[in-house]
């Protein structure tokens, strides 16, 4: 169950590090003057806390108790009218991630949070990480602001932006490398971690980052950190193409009933996992509904789950209206991440799953469009020849 804890903490108490996994943040924003909010958030399995405090005189603090070391990041609200950024890159300035564990950790910066520095024996660490990632990050960064500014700005571009994209593209994968000789060079490094699970991403080949998460050493394996994304690794390796689906219980949006994937066995069925904000998610229903009208009576059907966060359950039940969604859905409209959603690992949106009648995953997230060549390839395999037979054996 998710919950989301509050705590304002205005004040500045003696502190003992004697006491167990106590943390304390002292910080200071030289740049801001006026008195800002500013939020500190960790997520442990799917609980998400959120402290927060206000920069007075420039500084600010927190204290607390942490299992640790654990990732968690420091969130300033702070969007300009008139900054000529926008809005996606002024949030992604005033964030700032670190590393969260049981000791004194003193945050230094000017106005913008994300280049603030973190110092404490773990993020002490991340001085070598980011200078060496320094020249795709800034590539990245530069690409980013661009296509961002066309975008707020209507600029109708479409071959500079695929352009700019490329270029993203082309050091995401110059940073992915040199995040691989990192790990490989820095085994006991809390950032290989870090480093890990960037290059892991939201969708990923759980074998191959399993295999260089052994690769770390028992000292960073064995963090609170790792022990989650060992889980959510653990749960991939069992989302394998040809693998038994993983059954799940969640409930009907209507009539509130749990239902099971268990419970639609001998069915072809297609796994939905949508949100109502999410615009790709939502085209996808026209092409759902297409294919639902023509197989449903060809022993098919559709079990779209939703993920919003916390909402209105009316304003789910609009979205299904809408799209003409006439199929099983289900969700907890008070609850985002829900029994499915964590059992699949749903990350990022849109996600699909097409799972054959014997229960096992015949594909996933592939382009929708071929919603009906991926359905006619599953319920009508092409014998296997001898041929076909040898290779596969090789």
């Amino acid at each position: 169950m998710k919950r989301i804890i509050l705590i304002s903490l205005l004040s500045w108490p003696y502190f003992s590090f004697s006491q167990g996994n106590k943390y304390v943040i002292n910080g200071r924003m030289d740049k801001i003057d006026v008195p800002t909010k500013i939020y500190l958030t960790t997520v442990i399995d799917d609980v998400m806390t959120m402290d927060s405090t206000t920069i007075t005189d420039h500084q600010f603090h927190f204290e607390g108790t942490v299992e640790g070391p654990i990732k968690a990041s420091l969130f300033i609200n702070n969007i300009q009218p008139n900054d000529k950024a926008p809005i996606t890159i002024q949030y992604k300035n005033n964030i700032r991630i670190f590393v969260l564990e049981p000791c004194e950790i003193k945050v230094s910066g000017k106005d913008l949070l994300k280049n603030a520095s973190v110092s404490s024996k773990i993020n002490d660490q991340e001085k070598s990480y980011r200078a060496l990632l320094k020249d795709a990050t800034k590539t990245m960064d530069k690409m980013e602001l661009q296509i961002a500014t066309m975008r707020a700005e209507k600029k109708n571009d479409p071959e500079k932006e695929q352009e700019l994209y490329v270029r993203y593209q082309l050091s995401l994968n110059a940073r992915k490398m040199l995040q691989q000789k990192y790990i490989s060079e820095h085994k006991k490094s809390f950032y290989s971690l870090f480093a890990l699970e960037e290059i892991a991403g939201y969708t990923y080949d759980p074998v191959s980052v399993s295999a260089i998460f052994e690769t770390l050493d028992p000292s960073v394996k064995n963090t609170l950190e790792a022990r989650l994304f060992k889980e959510e690794l653990d749960r991939g390796m069992n989302l394998l193409i040809g693998a038994k689906a993983p059954d799940f219980e969640v409930k009907e949006l209507k009539s509130g009933k749990i239902v099971k994937l268990s419970d639609f066995i001998g069915k072809y069925i297609l796994l939905d996992f949508w949100a109502t904000y999410n615009n790709y998610s939502r085209s996808a229903h026209q092409v759902m509904a297409e294919t639902y009208k023509q197989y449903a009576d060809s022993n098919f059907t559709i079990i779209s789950i939703t993920v919003d966060p916390p909402a209105e359950k009316n304003a789910i039940l609009e979205a299904i209206n809408k799209d003409q969604m006439v199929w099983t859905n289900l969700g907890d409209p008070s609850h985002q991440r829900n029994d499915a959603a964590k059992t699949y690992n749903i990350l990022t949106l849109p996600q699909v799953y097409l799972i054959d009648n014997n229960g096992n995953i015949f594909n996933k997230n592939f382009p929708i469009d071929s919603l009906k060549t991926e359905l006619t390839k599953m319920r009508y395999p092409k014998p296997e020849t001898a041929e076909t037979t040898s290779e596969s054996s090789n």
